[in-house]
């Protein structure tokens, strides 16, 4: 199965600031290059709705499908990761992408918070995602 944007990926990633994580969680394909994903991290919601209040998250309104629960994008951190065949594995219970003008509305929001504010940026080459995440 190709990625594509909208697409929702549960991977082991360290977090942008060098910090080891110790387990899975989704990221939502924001941008498909040649070789690359640019990726967003998505948190859900519960326990954490003060955290939409902060300028670097932003609720995804239309998120079911895929996600189940009310979540929001964090815009503060880019996470681009070489693009490979196995990574149809780490498809969000393989379901479909959200739909496309959530997406679109994301990317936008997006881009003006990178616009006004500093965005963390870290790359993971294709040996590393494999080996995080036994692919």
């Amino acid at each position: 199965m190709n990625i594509i944007v909208g697409h929702v990926l549960v991977l082991k990633l360290p977090f942008a600031n060098g910090a080891p994580c110790f387990s899975k969680r989704p990221f939502l394909v924001i941008d498909k290059k040649d070789q690359t994903l640019d990726l967003l991290n998505i948190s859900s919601t519960k326990g954490k709705e003060r955290k939409l209040l902060f300028p670097s998250n932003l609720r995804i309104k239309k998120f079911y499908p895929p996600l189940d629960n009310p979540s929001f994008i964090k815009m503060d951190e880019l996470y681009t990761i070489d693009n490979f065949d196995e990574l149809h594995k780490s498809l969000y219970k393989n379901r479909p992408p959200i739909i496309t003008e959530e997406v679109n509305r994301i990317i936008s929001e997006y881009s003006k918070y990178r616009f006004e504010n500093e965005v963390t940026s870290v790359k993971y080459l294709e040996l590393q995602v494999k080996n995080e995440n036994a692919l």
